[in-house]
């Protein structure tokens, strides 16, 4: 029996300067694509992606973290997380293509998905829509997700329990406090690991009531309470845009 395979790409926290540094030296087709980018969005994404860190705080450019998150100081990435992850995800896929029709391999899939913002590219690699389609729909993303971010100042923290699964009553307890919702669901990444968002402050007052119990709280690289229904003008906003610019969809073969 032929085993299944399914393509699944990553979203916003997989991001280290430098990703797909490599792919754009060695293969045309991956450097093609950041160029392309470039042309369409006028920018230089080789200086926000790969950018240059001075030696003495390369260590600290590197550094992972218990989830496996490459953390660094703050650089031009940050604000171009989403876009930068489309490009260089994009980039690996169309080389992993390349090379597999170099090598006669097929290695179709029966499922196209992505971990929260890799669903865009997921989209494209099934060809709901195409590059530049998908280049601009998540530039305005991108802004519209970081403009509504500023009116909330919230973030997104991982509980994680190493020991036993983390259950409904638990989610229950760590989103409400003193009979007040304080912070909201916004992933389940794993049954040891949940993904919760909020206003920093609610944020902050949950990690100390959680310092003495069996949970670790880690704080998540990003700008704003993603997933979250505090988000709900930017999903307004994006909506609005998707309708004006009429973009062009189409179904996939791949699901």
């Amino acid at each position: 029996m032929q085993p299944e395979t399914a393509y699944i790409f990553p979203g916003q926290g997989s991001q280290y300067l430098g990703m797909g540094h490599e792919l754009y030296d060695n293969f045309e087709i991956a450097a093609f694509v950041f160029y392309r980018a470039n042309r369409l969005l006028n920018k230089e994404f080789e200086k926000i992606i790969f950018g240059k860190i001075p030696d003495k705080f390369r260590d600290k450019v590197s550094h992972v973290d218990e989830l496996g998150i490459k953390r660094g100081l703050k650089t031009h990435l940050d604000k171009q997380v989403q876009i930068a992850t489309y490009i260089t995800s994009w980039a690996a896929f169309l080389t992993f293509k390349e090379r597999l029709e170099e090598e006669k391999l097929s290695l179709r899939p029966e499922v196209m998905a992505g971990h929260s913002f890799g669903e865009y590219t997921a989209l494209t690699a099934a060809e709901g829509m195409n590059y530049d389609t998908g280049l601009q729909l998540v530039n305005q993303r991108q802004r519209i997700m970081i403009s509504c971010a500023k009116d909330i100042d919230g973030g997104l923290v991982a509980i994680i329990n190493r020991d036993r699964d983390i259950t409904q009553e638990d989610v229950r307890n760590i989103t409400n406090y003193a009979g007040r919702e304080i912070l909201h669901i916004a992933l389940y990444n794993s049954s040891k690991q949940n993904v919760f968002g909020g206003i920093s402050k609610n944020i902050g007052a949950a990690k100390h009531l959680l310092k003495e119990s069996e949970f670790k709280a880690i704080d998540l690289p990003v700008l704003g309470p993603w997933h979250t229904p505090l988000m709900g003008a930017a999903s307004e906003n994006l909506k609005k845009y998707i309708e004006q610019k009429e973009f062009s969809f189409k179904g996939t073969e791949i699901p």
